[in-house]
């Protein structure tokens, strides 16, 4: 059997490797960048970084993903990785060689990086969340689209059986979250239709109210709809012209309730509601979150619902694993702040993970 040559000793003077900032991360999922420092030896001339799935390769002047080759450089910050593509959870050796102004070689010791998860398909799991509780929650939220998408924004009440009906009534949302300066009105749509339909697919639809100019921000002040004449069908739409923007060429639609009126009895109260997207597809989180059934639950907010009004959500899953481990890597991602414990003692040394993002936008993982 072939033994791997003896390590070489590493130069003193080369020191502080990093990638992304970072001492052998693990989890990175932007394209690498290299780090030293130089401590003494003069100045650097010329560096060469060597990248292997192996250690030894680089003892040997080998490699097998990357060879800068010699570069005529003083640089020694974020110097771009350039060899083969990485793959998802890829461990990269990596060293740096330089030569100062009178040609003495250095070489450093041996560091390494961790690609993160960089494909969907890397994401079989799905979010902890209890199941949506039906208590009422913020009303409804759309997913963000781009503004020339406006027409994707709908939401449909089902009547249950053909009704007539001479009122509507919008209540807009209260929304406030950490970095955001929206509050009352949050979501309320710029121009919009409503049409009814004895069709689940819309088919032989009737108008009953459409804007014709931009409507201001209505704060928490309800929006009514009162047709000229009686209208009538089982399913009642809204659709949204121009939305609610949110950033740059995107936007949104949001509603607190949608009730619609037969004299002073709201046919809407408690019936089934569908929606072309929600804010997160799939995930119904708690008694404060956004689901389109809070559209009808009667329960109007006149001011923002949070979660400090009543319990939070606490959730927690056991996961046990039976064979042997060579070695393991958990990649979270939350919506909300967790923490990892293994056999009982708190993995890591950080806290408040994850960072506050939008969540319909961005989750970030650690």
């Amino acid at each position: 059997m072939m033994k791997s040559p003896p390590k070489k000793s590493a130069a003193a003077d080369l020191t502080h490797l990093r990638t992304e900032y970072a001492a052998n991360p693990l989890g990175i999922d932007v394209l690498p960048r290299f780090s030293w420092s130089r401590d003494g030896a003069g100045t650097q001339r010329v560096y060469r970084i060597l990248a292997a799935r192996h250690e030894d390769l680089l003892w040997r002047e080998r490699t097998d993903l990357w060879d800068s080759g010699q570069v005529e450089s003083p640089d020694t910050l974020f110097v771009p990785y350039g060899g083969k593509t990485l793959k998802s959870g890829q461990r990269v050796y990596w060293q740096v060689h330089t030569w100062n102004e009178k040609g003495r070689k250095s070489v450093s010791a041996v560091a390494w990086f961790e690609m993160g998860l960089l494909c969907k398909e890397d994401w079989p799991g799905v979010f902890m969340a209890p199941k949506y509780c039906g208590k009422g929650g913020r009303g409804y939220h759309s997913s963000v689209l781009p503004d020339d998408k406006a027409g994707e924004f709908w939401v449909q009440i089902d009547l249950g059986q053909v009704e007539s009906f001479d009122r509507i009534v919008l209540h807009p949302c209260f929304y406030r979250e950490q970095g955001e300066q929206t509050g009352p009105g949050f979501g309320f749509p710029v121009k919009f239709r409503i049409e009814t339909s004895d069709q689940a697919d819309f088919s032989g639809t009737r108008l009953v109210f459409e804007t014709s100019d931009d409507l201001a921000n209505p704060g928490l002040k309800p929006f009514e709809v009162r047709p000229l004449v009686p209208a009538k069908g089982r399913y009642v739409r809204l659709t949204v012209i121009k939305s609610f923007s949110v950033g740059k060429s995107s936007g949104l639609l949001a509603l607190d309730e949608f009730q619609i009126f037969k004299g002073s009895t709201n046919l809407a109260l408690g019936k089934g509601v569908s929606a072309a997207n929600h804010l997160v597809s799939g995930v119904q989180t708690g008694t404060y979150d956004w689901h389109e059934d809070c559209l009808t639950d009667g329960r109007i907010h006149v001011v923002e619902p949070r979660h400090s009004q009543g319990d939070g959500n606490f959730l927690r899953r056991i996961l046990r694993i039976e064979k042997s481990i060579v070695r393991a890597r958990a990649y979270i991602g939350s919506r909300g702040w967790y923490e990892l414990r293994i056999n009982q003692q708190k993995a890591g040394d950080a806290v408040l993970d994850s960072a506050w993002t939008s969540f319909d936008r961005r989750v970030l993982y650690s």
